[in-house]
């Protein structure tokens, strides 16, 4: 009933006027976003950091959560859930900190990477947890560097990107996202099967984040100013 009454309301919204009114093949829209993330050094460095973690973090969660819930804390399907939800949990509390306190997070791109930081070394903990008590702990603390992740990632792309391309920059993320992700799945799960040890690929893909974010932040300073 809820959703009846919300797609109601949005039956009277009306989109703004496109800037670009002259239709072009989706080859060309492609190129187009491609053609400024190339050219664009923070963006294309962003683009990448972001394939990054969508890779090493989001496809082991996708493929392996549920194997450690179940073989290395022992949690049935109940407590499973819970323990998931406590990731919820911790993304809610930092989206609340951002809400209230958006005004001191001035160079967001630094942010991001400190959470990417705290995300990755709380991984590598995960992957090792032996108890439901330790995984519901390291879950929440996930969820509150996932926090960050979740509401800066498109902001920053937003906010670095002309209203003109925007779209198709979006769309590009949106694709290479959805993308990323059951491939780093596939990998990872044969990986995995190869070391005969899910628990060691999962703390292995977090410590490879955080190389890889260790070496954005200390290489690459033009993404930390970001905002």
């Amino acid at each position: 009933m809820l959703y009846l009454l919300g797609f109601v309301a949005l039956l009277r919204l009306e989109l703004p006027a496109g800037v670009n009114t002259e239709r072009r093949s989706l080859r060309w829209e492609v190129l187009e976003g491609l053609k400024f993330i190339h050219g664009h050094q923070a963006v294309r460095s962003f683009f990448v950091l972001l394939s990054s973690s969508t890779v090493f973090m989001m496809a082991p969660w996708i493929v392996l959560g549920p194997q450690l819930a179940r073989e290395q804390a022992g949690a049935t399907a109940s407590q499973t859930t819970l323990m998931f939800a406590l990731l919820g949990v911790g993304q809610f509390v930092t989206s609340l900190f951002i809400m209230r306190f958006n005004q001191l997070l001035v160079r967001k791109g630094l942010w991001f990477m400190c959470g990417l930081c705290w995300g990755s070394g709380v991984q590598i903990l995960l992957g090792q947890s032996t108890s439901i008590a330790m995984m519901s702990l390291f879950l929440f603390m996930w969820g509150v560097g996932g926090g960050l992740y979740m509401n800066l990632n498109q902001t920053l792309i937003q906010n670095n990107t002309p209203r003109e391309v925007m779209g198709r920059v979006m769309a590009i993320h949106s694709l290479l996202m959805s993308g990323l992700a059951p491939a780093g799945a596939l990998a990872v799960g044969f990986l995995a099967r190869q070391i005969d040890s899910a628990p060691l690929m999962f703390s292995l893909c977090g410590a490879a984040m955080m190389i890889s974010t260790l070496y954005f932040l200390v290489a690459k300073p033009h993404l930390r100013p970001m905002s």
